[in-house]
């Protein structure tokens, strides 16, 4: 299962933060760039890159795939900030047969005669680029400060639907299928439907950024993406109908490659609105050693919950973590300098095998 999304001038966003801070120290105004770019992906049954060639490599099983990546350029005058962003994210739910289907699909592997698989399929996904602003609030009691960031954008490449049904195979190279569909897209990729006109998108989103000390040593800090996120689509083409297996075609082997759908539904053009799922990553540092803090961790991202523990160090000014996320077996690495934060996160060495796999890079 991959998706994959359409070019957005993602370097002009930097150009433009930098020109922008450039032309504020020649008027004598002190501007302080702004530049984030951060991406998450994970994939359960395969690894990222055999997501992207026919789920090839080794089968794990699972339920999930997402990603989410955004990236950020602009500038920010004492506590307000004015940015363009640019945003991605898929999240892919499905059970476990329709992962064991799919696979034995993609792979032309044999299918378990006999065996009725249970599918059932949720997606959500959408790219959207416009603006953000932001601004800062501090209480110096209990020691918070609070950034809050409101983005208006235009979204495309809209799929947000689900698929229930079950698929019985006649042999362990055939089978038929009877589903339900209903569903929300830019392109029908499930029944092909013809001359679809792309539906365009206008979203608000409101996150916030915190950071609270509450003893020395003790501090708190959080960020909640689409704390409230909407994307408004108007002309939206939609899908709502049952589907059953037709006319079958087989390659050379004797698998079958391709079916016809007999469909009996609606489908058309309607207003709908997508809810975007709060997204949470949050870090509670306390002291562990003299010159080390621990760290526990809790991130929530399409539902998925996640805990971990982590250490950092500091000296000359940089201050260097580790991180050890035990459910997906993934260990990070994170470097801040004064004004600049990286880290990276995986779960495997060999970048063949990796299926978790999270980056980011922050100016602030």
């Amino acid at each position: 299962m991959v998706v994959r999304l359409k070019g957005q001038p993602l370097l002009s966003l930097l150009f433009f933060a930098l020109g922008c801070a450039f032309s504020g120290v020649t008027q004598g105004v002190e501007l302080t760039p702004i530049f984030r770019m951060s991406s998450s992906t994970y994939s359960e049954p395969v690894s990222i890159s055999g997501a992207f060639h026919e789920w090839s490599g080794d089968f794990h099983g699972g339920k999930r795939q997402w990603s989410s990546n955004w990236i950020e350029a602009g500038f920010k005058y004492e506590s307000l900030g004015i940015s363009t962003i640019a945003r991605y994210d898929i999240d892919l739910r499905f059970s476990r047969a329709t992962a064991d289907f799919y696979h034995s699909l993609s792979r032309k592997l044999p299918l378990d005669q006999g065996r009725t698989y249970d599918l059932d399929l949720r997606i959500r996904s959408f790219n959207a680029s416009g603006v953000r602003f932001s601004w800062i609030s501090a209480w110096y009691e209990p020691g918070l400060k609070l950034e809050t960031g409101i983005s208006l954008m235009k979204a495309r490449n809209l799929q947000d639907g689900s698929i229930k049904g079950l698929a019985t195979p006649s042999s362990n190279k055939d089978y038929d299928y009877q589903v339900n569909a209903e569903y929300h897209y830019d392109a029908d990729r499930l029944f092909n439907r013809p001359n679809v006109v792309e539906p365009e998108g206008r979203s608000i989103t409101i996150d916030l950024r915190g950071e609270m000390v509450l003893a020395p040593r003790w501090h708190f800090d959080f960020e909640v993406r689409d704390l409230i996120g909407l994307v408004w689509w108007k002309d939206t083409p939609y899908t709502r109908a049952a589907a059953s297996s037709g006319v079958k075609t087989y390659d050379s082997n004797g698998y079958v490659s391709s079916i016809s759908a007999n469909i009996n539904g609606r489908e058309g053009y309607e207003k709908f609105t997508q809810r975007l799922l709060p997204a949470i990553d949050s870090k509670l540092y306390a002291p562990l050693l003299p010159k080390i803090n621990g760290m526990a961790l809790y991130r929530r991202q399409f539902k998925m919950n996640l805990w971990g523990l982590g250490a950092e160090t500091s000296g000359n000014d940089v201050n260097w973590g580790a991180r050890y996320w035990p459910e997906i077996s993934s260990l990070g690495i994170e470097i801040q300098w004064p004004h600049l934060i990286t880290s990276l996160t995986f779960d495997n060495t060999n970048i063949n095998d990796i299926r978790a796999a999270w980056f980011n890079i922050e100016y602030r």
